[in-house]
């Protein structure tokens, strides 16, 4: 099937890339190379093993350089440590939604800030119903008084997440669960 599928590069040339799922994780395998000349795809094509659920992707660049960080599918993991992937042709136009994630996307696409978009909701829902709780005790642990620290950690550009999370003894990991940054957390503390 993939064979065929990989056929229809002539008019997506600028490269493929599959997920394979098992073990609870996505094994991606991509190259920013026309499937009809990788010897790659071709291998991937006659070797992949049998699977229940595989994504596959062609791509025609439309947003983005012919580059493997520009290659298709994406994955990401949400705060709850699930793996998603996204592979998408086509085109997103004007969309402030997406805007924000420019600068801290690894490539140039679309698709891969629509990943980073979709990432950041599930994980805003994820975190709802635990994070004002764990939250408060956050904001508890790292600012004294958390007003007048408030103000310190929107004005000093100095004070880094390491360094909240050093004066509550936490790790990052927990922190990023609760929090995108540390302007995240005052926003937090500033509106509850």
């Amino acid at each position: 099937m993939l064979k065929e599928f990989f056929s229809h590069a002539a008019d997506n040339p600028h490269g493929w890339g599959t997920a394979l799922f098992g073990k609870g994780r996505a094994e991606i395998v991509k190259e920013p190379l026309s499937a009809l000349i990788s010897r790659k795809a071709e291998d991937f094509a006659e070797t992949a093993p049998d699977t229940d659920l595989l994504i596959a992707h062609i791509r025609l660049a439309t947003k983005g350089q012919v580059t493997m960080e520009n290659s298709h599918p994406f994955v990401m993991k949400d705060r709850s440590d699930t793996e998603w992937v996204l592979a998408h042709n086509g085109t997103i136009f004007g969309s402030d939604a997406l805007s924000g994630y420019v600068h801290k996307q690894t490539g140039e696409t679309d698709s891969e800030r629509i990943l980073m978009y979709l990432i950041d909701s599930l994980n805003e829902k994820l975190s709802g119903s635990r994070r004002s709780s764990d939250a408060q005790a956050i904001s508890r642990q790292s600012c004294e008084d958390p007003q007048s620290n408030t103000a310190a950690l929107t004005t000093d550009e100095k004070i880094s997440v390491i360094d909240i999370c050093e004066g509550c003894g936490m790790n990052r990991k927990s922190f990023y669960y609760h929090f995108k940054d540390k302007y995240d957390l005052v926003n937090w503390i500033s509106y509850t």
